[in-house]
């Protein structure tokens, strides 16, 4: 996936709108990715015969195992939210297949990579100087690092927990990000307990 996000010199940048067109022409790639690690669906007792410290296939990564209340297990696909079946022990071809050739969405995010993205820090702002942004990142979504940093920014400026859940706020995250998902008041303040805990402890480090 790597080599061909490099020979396509096409970007999309992240605040773009994905057109019908787009997802066309993603359709008509011929892309040919098949895992080495991946198990033959027509043949699933070739699980039973692999070495247990035989190495992870990469795309497990992008996925995630769900427990569902009534016993049955899903697998969901990080960029789609897309839910698959999944056993223990069973067949993945099938799983391998849609992260490497079916989500759009990955073959998206994947086109984005081919740009480097540096967050900018503005030094022009008072105090802004004293602020350390990682200069690089790989522009996957994770709301749980966003629901971090809108912590530190409602802390940052004393904005009442009412704010995560004003409509604007949350029409304007999802328009950059449609990955986005509504945080409500009680989420934040339990976010914010655990961010006042972890700053405490690094205090106390310092203080050592």
């Amino acid at each position: 996936m790597e080599s061909q996000a490099n020979e396509n010199p096409s970007i999309v940048h992240l605040d773009d709108e994905i057109h019908l067109d787009e997802v066309e022409e993603i359709e008509n790639e011929d892309i040919i990715n098949e895992d080495t690690d991946d198990v033959d669906v027509d043949n699933p007792e070739d699980d039973h015969f692999m070495p247990k410290s035989r190495k992870r296939a990469s795309w497990w990564n992008d996925l995630i195992i769900l427990d569902l209340p009534i016993g049955e297990k899903k697998a969901q696909c990080k960029y789609c939210n897309v839910k698959l079946s999944y056993r223990k022990g069973g067949p993945t071809t099938h799983l391998s297949r849609h992260i490497n050739k079916k989500c759009q969405m990955r073959r998206i995010h994947e086109r984005k990579q081919s740009k480097i993205n540096f967050l900018p820090i503005d030094s022009s702002s008072e105090g802004c100087s004293t602020i350390v942004l990682p200069p690089l990142h790989d522009g996957k979504f994770d709301m749980l690092k966003m629901r971090e940093v809108a912590v530190h920014w409602k802390l940052m400026h004393e904005h009442p927990f009412s704010i995560l859940e004003e409509e604007g706020y949350n029409l304007m995250m999802k328009r950059a990000r449609p990955e986005w998902t509504k945080i409500s008041r009680n989420t934040g303040k339990s976010d914010c307990v655990k961010v006042y805990e972890q700053e405490k402890k690094k205090l106390k480090t310092l203080l050592r």
